[in-house]
């Protein structure tokens, strides 16, 4: 059984879909728990589209103690082995889980754990990872070390998360053309996401370069203070937001390079779909990046504020035909390690740990 928050467009939906979608129904049978009610998106249709029944509870905001007895109820209905909580799946279901005995519990952290983390759901996890035998479970050794040096606990394990590699396959040798290059960023209209350091970088860019335009995929709540930044510095030639998109992996597989400016990450799964899709990559040196991104063989990475240093970075990508190209390469074979078949595989491993 997993247990998350919502059906919300993230990182850690799309791991729960790919662990629902391609779990061994011969050893799993799979049920999925939103605390939240039905969300209206594509990847929510998506969760809709799986072969597993999927309880929504339509949490109240606060404190809901409705949530409680609905999990106690259905845990006694369905009696799990194994339940494995996402985002604020743990903080809610810790006492039904305990009061129902359930074998075995994992909880796997999407994000970095920040130090001075002192809310309710920071003590829960703690008690609950050093008390109440819930295994923790990191998307990358940057994460797995922030829970350690957080919530002081040892037995963490690292599960890197993965894609589907072939729904990004570029077919031959990658080529810039020169007269129309195509650079791509795939994020969320957030504080973290570092917009308007990568908008900076761009005018820069520009002052160099003519003949290139960056697409943004994506939408949030920034989205409208960032299209002002772009209006502002006269970049409308060059920046273009296309909004959400379904079609991220041939928006990926047209364009000529990836980039991303994060000022923190856990791990950066689009990261593994630009890979995928043979694009060389510029990103910031941040939090679990270099994990993915080996610096100078699968792209470049560059402080996170230094847009001067960033845009040089595309520069040298676009004029070095050579170093593109044997990026490009090395991200095609690198994709491969983190192939959704390889994250599954652990994933079941530790769920076959229960006694």
């Amino acid at each position: 059984m997993h247990i998350i928050s919502n059906f919300k467009i993230g990182g850690a939906q799309k791991l729960l879909l790919d662990l629902i979608n391609n779990s061994n129904k011969s050893l799993f049978d799979v049920s999925v728990i939103s605390l939240y009610n039905k969300t209206n998106n594509s990847l929510a249709n998506e969760f809709e589209k799986a072969d597993c029944p999927i309880y929504y509870l339509n949490k109240k905001s606060g404190f809901d103690i409705n949530i409680e007895l609905q999990l106690v109820n259905l845990l006694r209905k369905i009696r799990p082995d194994v339940v494995h909580t996402h985002m604020a799946g743990l903080k809610y279901s810790i006492i039904p889980l305990l009061f129902c005995k359930v074998k075995l519990k994992c909880n796997t952290e999407h994000t970095i754990i920040k130090e001075n983390y002192t809310n309710i759901e920071a003590w829960v996890k703690k008690f609950a990872y050093k008390y109440f035998n819930v295994k923790p479970v990191g998307i990358s050794n940057c994460v797995s070390e922030s829970i350690k040096k957080v919530y002081k606990v040892s037995d963490i394990k690292t599960i890197y998360n993965g894609i589907n590699v072939e729904k990004y396959t570029h077919d031959g040798e990658r080529i810039i053309d020169e007269k129309n290059i195509k650079l791509i960023n795939v994020a969320t209209f957030l504080p973290d996401k570092n917009h308007e350091f990568l908008i900076e970088s761009i005018k820069i860019l520009a002052e160099k370069i003519n003949n290139f335009k960056l697409y943004l995929i994506g939408d949030g709540k920034l989205r409208n203070e960032i299209q002002k930044k772009i209006d502002y510095y006269d970049l409308g030639q060059h920046v273009i937001l296309l909004g959400f998109r379904n079609d991220v992996n041939e928006l990926l597989v047209k364009s000529d390079m990836f980039l991303m400016t994060s000022k923190h990450e856990g791990f950066g799964l689009v990261l593994v779909e630009a890979m995928a899709a043979g694009l060389p990559i510029v990103a910031t040196e941040i939090g679990g990046i270099p994990e993915v991104v080996i610096n100078n063989q699968n792209g470049l990475l560059v402080s996170c504020d230094k847009p001067r240093l960033f845009a040089d970075a595309i520069e040298k990508l676009i004029n070095e035909k050579s170093k593109y190209k044997t990026i490009s390469s090395n991200n095609l074979l690198r994709a491969k390690k983190f192939d959704i078949q390889n994250t599954i595989l652990e994933y079941e491993k530790l769920y076959l740990e229960v006694e």
